[in-house]
């Protein structure tokens, strides 16, 4: 398993426009830690041809970004995210990324689950088409509504795999946030077991609480471990607000894994 960090949370926070400098500089602090990648959220506004010299220079790989367009529930919004993901995919390609990810969008005044559902898989196989081919992987997250995403559609994790066993495609996987699914639900190394070829992605963050994985409810390294018996070789993300010197947390974290 190897380890990358998300540095527009990490380093950022949500809605800060980190500088190009600020960037570069968080990169430079990533691989001093030992990290493997980086992961990014609003790449459109981002300076891409600095983000890719600098990582080349590092050697790290930027191993997530996120989609421009969230909503997968709304078939007014169909379009625009297919389109939109076009140009995520051609951001990805850019910078050697093979995952894009997005959550399944905010809940709709008047759309039942069910209609949004069917929805999100009707704009799924459309983009399935779009991916074919690309090298790019989108990975769908379901995130917790409980503490941190309020309104956003519920999509559990065994809502997620099925639909994934519906869309049965390659091109299409689900990004686990242990974080998240402790919060949604717990039992995760028995959903884990069950689907680990439908994941391609893993995220993490200390719960409760969003900090560092060592001061968590959850067990960090008996985890992962059990993750790594069952053959995936991919890369889990750090996602959370450190409460410490940085490059000390994203060291400790490395270390309570690796």
């Amino acid at each position: 398993m190897k380890v990358s960090v998300m540095v527009d949370i990490f380093f950022g926070k949500w809605g800060y426009q980190m500088t190009t400098e600020e960037y570069l500089e968080a990169m430079e602090m990533v691989k001093k830690a030992g990290y493997d990648g980086i992961e990014i959220l609003q790449w459109w506004n981002d300076d891409l041809d600095a983000i890719k010299a600098k990582k080349d220079e590092l050697g790290l790989e930027v191993t997530s970004m996120m989609t421009k367009v969230e909503c997968l529930g709304a078939a007014s919004e169909k379009e625009q995210f297919l389109s939109d993901l076009k140009d995520s995919i051609a951001a990805a390609k850019k910078l050697g990324c093979k995952n894009i990810f997005c959550s399944p969008g905010h809940s709709r005044m008047f759309i039942s689950e069910q209609t949004f559902f069917d929805t999100m898989i009707d704009t799924l196989r459309e983009a399935d088409k779009i991916l074919e081919g690309t090298g790019v992987t989108l990975l769908i997250e379901p995130v917790n509504v409980k503490v941190d995403h309020a309104g956003v559609f519920p999509l559990d994790s065994h809502d997620a795999f099925f639909m994934m066993k519906i869309l049965n495609s390659s091109n299409i996987k689900i990004l686990f946030d242990l974080y998240h699914q402790q919060i949604t639900e717990g039992n995760l190394l028995e959903t884990i077991s069950k689907n680990i070829d439908r994941i391609g992605h893993f995220h993490a963050a200390g719960s409760y609480g969003r900090h560092e994985i060592e001061n968590s409810e959850l067990n960090y390294p008996f985890i992962t471990s059990k993750i790594n018996e069952l053959g995936y070789d991919g890369f889990i993300g750090m996602e959370y607000d450190p409460t410490m010197d940085k490059l000390e947390s994203l060291t400790r974290s490395k270390n309570l894994i690796s």
